[in-house]
């Protein structure tokens, strides 16, 4: 038997080294992104996409070699470690019941483990090789759509690059299941030692259960135990099932078929923690009594002005741990990419994903604290950790964050959960922008300013001076007016657009205006082409205007 809380840690060790693979995997299929630089020709693009994807595969299998000794000689050690342990907790049970205790493993047993360790050593094997396929494809995929983007011009290159580099971030590195059903690597592997250890060490105890002639075992009991679950957590158990359907000492006795021993979401299955030990009728005494169960199981934590279960709670904390170690890759590979680009366009996507990554990754990591101070429940480090992520990219990241909330307001700063929030939302839906531009939407709509739009990063379009044929436009010809006006020539109108760092969209994107310190010009769209509608320059500008100048100049300008 192993204790619920000697299977929480059973795999600290081994993730160490699998977390190390994953961050190396992500950031080599970044830094092959970056490289692929610019190119004209689909042919072209494709041989040098093939080939690169080619060296990415045999990387890959080089990393998971380079890392199978330590892998095997740690899972090995695990397995035996587990398998001491949980002998020892036993003999306590037959110690007490007169006994004696085991003191070396039976030929029997001896087989138990080896064929536990073999079983799982061979399925760790065969996932991470699955993992080589996957990112190979994930790669081919996201070099595949930047290239679209750019070459149908529906995307500038920096951004096409940011994109690619976000979608192997957020992609990472996975494993691939003979069902076709796919995991994270880490999720994959540590479900797959948790199981496989639990199922050799509860078979372990059930031979030497056999050898000492017990047939009743008790199960152990945690709380955040599954709701299926919890009906049998420390209830008693017969192995042969000639006990089953007694009641001793005021507890069921059930069979193995009633806890669903064998299939995977019953006792000792998928990720279960759940184990069990002799139970001696007359002598033994049962470690959990009905009440301490019901309150295993009760709704007895608030959050959030609801009541949960200890499980229910567990789910909560493993999602927001997710979160971060999530976050935690998406910077590390940012920074990859910042680290390997020589293109100035994509540094500077590079060093706008790093800071959005970093703000993102401050807020989750705040909810996390927040949702532990309140509920009571105790923090795991080891599920926060990403291995690559140190404490200089670590403090890198908060100087980043850091650096952005410089440019708040006193009363900003008081409202920076909600501010955080809504950039959260802005972030989901426009992943190529950050939290500059969001701060130049957010406060000019604390101005009053509703119809300026939403502020992105600039994007110069080909735009037709010609009458805009937009049906039901009573004054087509608006763009001719303005410029005789204004005194604004052709060359002016493209000068405010290639020169503007900043765009504000309205209409879904079918009308955008982009400005300058020199000026303004607003374009719309009708049937795939984009018009010139208006334009003023930097002599036109009211007090609005200037406003809005203040605000861009104060978050995106240098």
């Amino acid at each position: 038997m192993l204790t619920p809380s000697e299977y929480d840690h059973l795999c600290d060790q081994l993730m160490v080294i699998y977390n190390d693979l994953e961050n190396s995997i992500i950031n080599d299929m970044v830094r092959r992104i970056i490289r692929l630089g610019r190119v004209s020709e689909a042919t072209a693009w494709q041989a040098k996409q093939l080939q690169e994807s080619g060296m990415l595969f045999d990387d890959i299998l080089a990393e998971i070699a380079k890392r199978s000794d330590a892998t095997e000689n740690q899972v090995r050690a695990l397995f035996q470690d587990a398998g001491i342990q949980s002998i020892q907790n036993d003999n306590f049970f037959y110690e007490q019941a007169g006994l004696g205790s085991i003191t070396k493993l039976s030929p029997a047993a001896a087989q138990v483990l080896e064929a536990g360790y073999a079983k799982c050593a061979g399925e760790l094997k065969n996932l991470t090789l699955t993992t080589a396929i996957a990112t190979q494809q994930l790669y081919v995929t996201a070099c595949d759509s930047a290239y679209m983007q750019v070459s149908s011009g529906a995307m500038d290159y920096g951004t096409a690059i940011r994109r690619a580099v976000q979608a192997a971030a957020d992609g990472g590195a996975y494993v691939w299941y003979p069902s076709g059903h796919k995991d994270k690597l880490d999720v994959a592997i540590r479900r797959s030692v948790l199981t496989g250890v639990g199922q050799t060490v509860r078979q372990l105890s059930v031979t030497n259960a056999s050898d000492m002639g017990a047939d009743l075992m008790e199960i152990t009991a945690h709380a955040g135990a599954r709701p299926k679950h919890a009906e049998w957590q420390g209830k008693l158990v017969s192995l042969s099932g000639k006990n089953a359907g007694r009641y001793i000492d005021g507890a069921k006795v059930y069979s193995l078929k009633e806890i669903g021993y064998g299939s995977g979401d019953g006792f000792g299955g998928w990720n279960c923690r759940h184990d069990w030990f002799p139970f001696f009728e007359g002598i033994s005494t049962r470690a959990y009594s009905d009440e301490r169960l019901s309150e295993l199981n009760a709704k007895n934590i608030e959050y959030d002005g609801q009541m949960y279960t200890e499980y229910e709670m567990d789910q909560m904390q493993r999602a927001l741990e997710r979160d971060i170690r999530d976050k935690k890759r998406s910077v590390s590979a940012a920074n990859a990419g910042l680290a390997s680009a020589t293109n100035e366009d994509v540094k500077k996507q590079m060093q706008g994903m790093f800071d959005t990554e970093s703000v993102k990754l401050k807020e989750a990591e705040k909810c996390l604290k927040n949702f532990l101070e309140e509920t009571g429940q105790l923090p795991d480090g080891t599920r926060v950790w990403v291995n690559g992520f140190d404490k200089s990219l670590s403090q890198k990241a908060v100087w980043a964050n850091k650096n952005l909330l410089k440019k708040l307001d006193k009363n900003d700063i008081i409202n920076i959960g909600n501010i955080q929030r809504k950039y959260n939302e802005y972030i989901q839906k426009y992943p190529d922008s950050d939290f500059n531009y969001f701060m130049v939407t957010y406060k000019l709509k604390e101005a009053g300013f509703k119809k300026t739009g939403i502020a992105l990063p600039a994007k110069p379009k080909n735009a037709l001076l010609e009458n805009d044929p937009t049906p039901g436009n009573i004054e087509p010809g608006h763009i001719f007016k303005r410029m005789k006006e204004r005194n604004i020539t052709e060359a002016d109108l493209k000068s405010f657009m290639d020169e503007a760092n900043v765009m504000f969209v309205q209409w879904n994107g079918q009308r955008q205006t982009f400005r300058s310190e020199k000026g303004a010009v607003t374009i719309t769209r009708y049937e795939d082409k984009w018009y010139y509608k208006t334009a003023w320059s930097k002599e036109n500008f009211d007090d609005e205007e200037k406003t809005i100048r203040e605000v861009i100049k104060r978050y995106v300008e240098p």
